[in-house]
This record gives C-alpha cells, sequence and structure tokens, in this order.
C-alpha cells in the first residue's frame, strides 16, 4: 500500500514493473492521481461508506471519461472534509452504523460523535448529491 501524496516516489515504484507485485494506492482524497500513475488498486477508510462513488470515479477514469472521473473525486474529497468537521474516524464508523452496517465505536482516545454533528454531517452527504446519502451522483 502506497500512502503518501509524493507521487514522484510513486511513479518511481511503478516503473519497477515488478510483475508479482501490486501496488495499492492508499490517500483516498488522491485517488485518480494514484490511478493516473498506474495503481488498479486502493486501500482507504472512506470506500467503506461511499464505494459506489469510488467506484463510479475508476470506472470514468477507466473509460477515459477525465472530467467526470475529476469530478467525482472532488465529491470524495467533499466527503471526507463533512466527516472530518465532526472527527473523521469515529464520524465515519457512526455512518456504517447509520447505513446499517454495526462496525463499532472509534478505540479512545477518539470519542463518539454526537448525534447533532453526525445529522449535519449526513445532511452535508446528502447534499452532494451521492445515492447513498439521498440524492444522484450525475
Amino acid at each position: 500500500k502506497f500512502t503518501s501524496t509524493d507521487f514522484k516516489d510513486l511513479e518511481a515504484c511503478m516503473s519497477l514493473k515488478m510483475e508479482a507485485i501490486e501496488i495499492l494506492f492508499g490517500v483516498d482524497e488522491e485517488i485518480l492521481r494514484g490511478f493516473q500513475a498506474g495503481c488498479r488498486g486502493a486501500v482507504g477508510s472512506s470506500y467503506n461508506f461511499a464505494s459506489p462513488l469510488h467506484l463510479a470515479l475508476i470506472e470514468a477514469h477507466e473509460s477515459g471519461a477525465l472530467d467526470e472521473a475529476g469530478r467525482l473525486q472532488r465529491l470524495g474529497v467533499q466527503a471526507i472534509e463533512a466527516l472530518q468537521e465532526a472527527g473523521y474516524l469515529s464520524a465515519a464508523k457512526q455512518l456504517m452504523g447509520r447505513m446499517g452496517v454495526e462496525i463499532g465505536s472509534a478505540r479512545p482516545p477518539l470519542v463518539p460523535v454526537s448525534e447533532a454533528a453526525m445529522d449535519e454531517a449526513e445532511e452535508i452527504l446528502r447534499g452532494l448529491g451521492h445515492p447513498d446519502w439521498g440524492g444522484e451522483t450525475s
């Protein structure tokens, strides 16, 4: 897993062309650039609650619809930023629970996010238009 925004280093790793090794990209906010550099997989926390968005982004990239891929990347960043306002890791875990996937709360020293802050974050997510949040991505 390559978790850095040093794309020069990523490109150097990709140029090694090691047949048995797949480099997965690990910065959700830059997944498009990771795929543009040659990664074909990713590991990240926002894929839990925004996998349809990221799959659509990858499909747009692979089909050459770069404007759409960029738009979806920006939408993903906005979703992450909405949860960061509340405390990202705790909020992401609580969001999964609200989506019907109970994964427990974040471990101390992190604290749960208030219901009011979660409601606000969800409202922002719905406003972004992602289908899982009550809207459409297109």
